[in-house]
């Protein structure tokens, strides 16, 4: 005679975490945790995660793409169209310099 599992069934729990990961692509496991908590699901943390972790290879979600860290260009010419300085625009502080000197 084998082991029969008496635990309840994570359908609606893994389908709550299907939803809300779906509508928060960035969030992870233990956001998802948080937010479930306050819906007022009794649930650990590791459970969350697991089901989590399951769900993930079908949904797609995950860390979104790294971006590379830096000077954003467009947004510094928007913001000196909007402020009227030409200066903040990068490569233009470069030639303001050696005209200067």
């Amino acid at each position: 005679m084998r082991y029969v599992s008496h635990k309840p069934d994570q359908a609606p729990l893994r389908l709550r975490i299907h939803d809300l990961a779906a509508a928060r692509m960035r969030y992870g496991y233990f956001r998802i945790y948080i937010l479930l908590r306050r819906e007022g699901w009794f649930v650990n943390h590791k459970r969350v995660y697991r089901l989590y972790q399951e769900d993930e290879g079908t949904q797609g979600t995950g860390r979104a793409r790294s971006r590379p860290c830096g000077f954003d260009e467009h947004a510094a010419g928007l913001a000196s169209a909007l402020l009227g300085d030409p200066s903040m625009v990068r490569g233009r502080a470069a030639e303001r310099n050696r005209k200067v000197s």
